[in-house]
């Protein structure tokens, strides 16, 4: 079972920034990347109906207001939903690891996750090192259950409560390291602790190659600085779109490395290069009503 939330930037960069504005993005790109990734007959026209857990315009608005988490209705196959967590950028696609009533329902259910062997499937494919936990919250959350009155010190205490005893309880050994931006390379998996209104559960989750999409964003953005670099000198703005939104429209056209790419407002090639940059795209098109702005956009790409 998996659930889609909104991206938000937290602690040791694997969650990235999130914006009101992408919230419209959100739902109509997961489910882009659904149809694009999934063989499923249910991956058509009514995508909408027998993916989500909810109706379009209820998931976009709790994505934009940061209310998430949004249903995942369909069940995701392990090689679709990684799939999908390697492009979501405007949304993190969470798997639901284990669930409980509350605090110690949870902690059982983590036990019995950790003796099953299915806590320790590492998101980046290297090592099986104890995942450090984050309680993640969403500040437009009117039904936050047990967590929803606690202050930052109770809901630290409420998340250590959780994790004692259990495989993630970060005293039991001497790993206290990993996590920080002086251990790179070495930084621990994540997963998270959150609140499922549409459950009425707490659940341990784990985010689905969320690393993997940060990396596809920032690829689109080192793009973007080439760019802007390498026409400083011209009387065009290149004004390349923020890496986060190139990303997210090449995502809802549902491009591949084998797409023929075509941008009717291209300017100065700003959305094409990451194409060919980031999803390595070996044809793309643009026009624009400046003609100035084609031979210049033509350089870049």
């Amino acid at each position: 079972e998996h659930v889609l939330c909104p991206s938000t930037e937290g602690c040791h960069s694997v969650f990235r920034g999130w914006s009101q504005p992408l919230g419209d993005f959100a739902v109509h790109e997961f489910l882009a990347l659904y149809r694009l990734f999934s063989t499923s007959e249910s991956a058509g026209a009514e995508a909408e109906t027998h993916v989500l857990g909810e109706v379009d315009d209820v998931a976009r608005r709790l994505m934009r207001d940061s209310v998430g988490p949004v249903p995942i209705r369909a069940r995701l196959s392990e090689s679709v939903a990684d799939a999908i967590g390697r492009r979501l950028v405007a949304g993190t696609l969470h798997e639901i690891v284990c669930e409980g009533a509350d605090g110690r329902g949870l902690r059982d259910a983590i036990q019995r996750s950790s003796t099953d062997g299915t806590l320790f499937s590492p998101d980046d494919g290297k090592s099986a090192r104890r995942p450090h936990v984050l309680l993640q919250t969403f500040p437009g959350a009117s039904d936050a259950g047990p967590i929803r009155s606690l202050g930052a010190k109770r809901r630290k205490a409420f998340l250590a409560d959780v994790v004692k005893g259990t495989a993630l309880d970060p005293t039991l050994d001497d790993e206290h390291a990993g996590c920080g931006p002086r251990c790179v390379g070495q930084k621990r998996p994540h997963v998270s602790i959150m609140w499922l209104p549409h459950k009425s559960s707490l659940a341990l989750t784990r985010p689905v190659r969320a690393e993997d999409a940060l990396r596809f964003v920032h690829a689109c953005g080192e793009c973007g600085e080439q760019q802007q670099q390498a026409t400083a000198t011209s009387r065009y703005d290149p004004a390349p779109p923020k890496p986060e939104l190139a990303a997210c429209i090449a995502n809802i056209a549902m491009a591949t490395g084998s797409s023929i790419a075509f941008d009717p407002f291209a300017g100065t090639g700003g959305l094409l290069r990451p194409l060919t940059e980031a999803l390595g795209s070996p044809y793309v098109l643009g026009m624009d009503v400046v003609g100035g702005t084609c031979g210049t956009g033509r350089d870049m790409v």
